[in-house]
């Protein structure tokens, strides 16, 4: 008889408990929902979720895949990993998908690739508190003068926008209430992520600095593009001119 291949799961979980909003644990596991049971029995106050899993066939002589994706984000940026023994990391969960996502598609492999989570940028803030710039962008970093170069920028287009700091990022927003934002900036490693505030196929980049987020599930922004020291700043500019003009149709 003919013995069936073994699969197991890498998995992203997240957790309403964790200390920071973008930390994840990131595993192996054949049965996956046994191994979310086991975990939220512990020390956590509430219980895992499971954001996404990617099914992949055991490795022989191989370490569990997981440790192999733990590495490659040390390789890419070590201080992402929130402890050395652990398989925590301060990785929005998208992110982490992004990447098992590009895994899937050099195997062929994408059919593999589930998603369960619910991307909730927008989430309304549960503690009425106020957030500032500088949490996000400390003063005289790198980060911040990269925040400083095209805050000036969005705001030049218009006296209208304001920037309003939440826990994760600075939206840009031209009014009040989540329609209203023109683009959010993400702080990175060194870079920007430039959310964009629109659909899919409703600006034009000649100059190819934008990307696709609609895996990531936000209806509202399907957009974004890195900035960072070298970004053609006329460009960003072009790009935030259109959707300053979408939003006054």
């Amino acid at each position: 008889m003919e013995q069936k291949e073994k699969t197991g799961f890498i998995y992203v979980l997240t957790n309403e408990s964790f200390h920071k909003a973008n930390w994840i644990k990131i595993g192996y596991a054949e049965d996956v929902d046994k191994r979310v049971k086991d975990l939220s029995g512990t020390s956590v106050p509430l219980p895992y979720k499971v954001y996404c899993t990617y099914e992949i066939p055991r490795i022989n002589g191989a370490k569990d895949p997981d440790k192999l994706v733990h590495n490659l984000i040390q390789l890419l940026n070590p201080r992402l990993r929130i402890s050395s023994n652990r398989e925590f990391f301060e990785i929005d969960p998208w992110d982490a998908y992004d990447m098992l996502s590009a895994i899937a598609q050099m195997h062929g492999r994408s059919d593999k690739l589930k998603f369960y989570g619910v991307n909730e940028p927008d989430k309304p803030e549960l503690i009425d508190e106020e957030y500032s710039v500088e949490s996000l962008f400390p003063p005289k970093t790198e980060i911040a003068q990269l925040y400083n170069k095209i805050s000036k920028a969005i705001i030049s287009l218009d006296n209208a926008i304001k920037a309003k700091p939440l826990q994760r990022y600075v939206a840009f927003k031209k009014g009040e209430g989540k329609h209203c934002n023109i683009v959010c900036l993400w702080p990175k490693s060194g870079w920007i992520e430039v959310v964009l505030s629109v659909k899919l196929g409703s600006i034009k980049d000649e100059s190819g600095l934008v990307y696709d987020i609609s895996n990531r599930q936000w209806p509202s922004a399907q957009y974004a593009f890195r900035f960072n020291e070298d970004t053609d700043i006329e460009i960003v500019k072009n790009i935030v001119k259109q959707i300053c003009a979408l939003k006054k149709k």
